[in-house]
C-alpha cells in the first residue's frame, strides 16, 4: 500500500513539474513570438508542447504550415505541421483537429484518419474521438 501511494505521489509530482515547465516555456515562447523572434519562439513552443501544452502544439502547426513567408526563420514543413496539429487535437484543441483534416484532405499528408473529421468539429466544437 505504501509503495502504491509513493508511486502515485511520484507520478503526480512529475506531472506537476511538466505542467510548470510547459507554462514557463509557453510564457517565454509568447514573449519571443510577440516580438517576432520566431525561431526562439518555436524552440520554446516545442518544449511546451512536449510537456503537454496543446495550445503550443497548435501554434507550431500554424508556424510550420505557413513557414517563413509568415514566420521568418521557420521553414515550411507540412508533415511537421500535421504532427503538431494532431498533438493539439489530442490535447483537446478543435482547430488542431480541423487543420489535421484539412492537411490530410488537401495535401495528402499521412496522418491517422479520424472518424467524421469535419462534421465532428462543426457539430461539437471538439476533436473527433480516437
Amino acid at each position: 500500500m505504501k509503495r502504491t501511494i509513493a508511486a502515485a505521489l511520484a507520478t503526480a509530482s512529475l506531472a506537476a513539474a511538466g505542467s510548470v515547465a510547459a507554462a514557463d516555456d509557453m510564457a517565454e515562447a509568447m514573449q519571443f513570438f510577440e516580438s517576432a523572434h520566431y525561431v526562439l519562439a518555436r524552440d520554446h513552443l516545442r518544449a511546451a508542447a512536449r510537456n503537454g501544452d496543446a495550445r503550443a502544439a497548435e501554434i507550431l502547426g500554424f508556424m510550420y504550415g505557413f513557414g517563413s513567408d509568415m514566420f521568418p526563420g521557420v521553414g515550411r514543413d507540412l508533415d511537421a505541421s500535421a504532427h503538431w496539429f494532431d498533438m493539439a487535437a489530442r490535447g483537446g484543441r478543435p482547430v488542431g483537429r480541423y487543420m489535421v483534416c484539412a492537411l490530410r484532405k488537401h495535401t495528402g499528408v499521412s496522418v491517422p484518419a479520424p472518424q467524421r473529421c469535419f462534421d465532428w468539429v462543426a457539430e461539437t466544437g471538439r476533436p473527433a474521438p480516437r
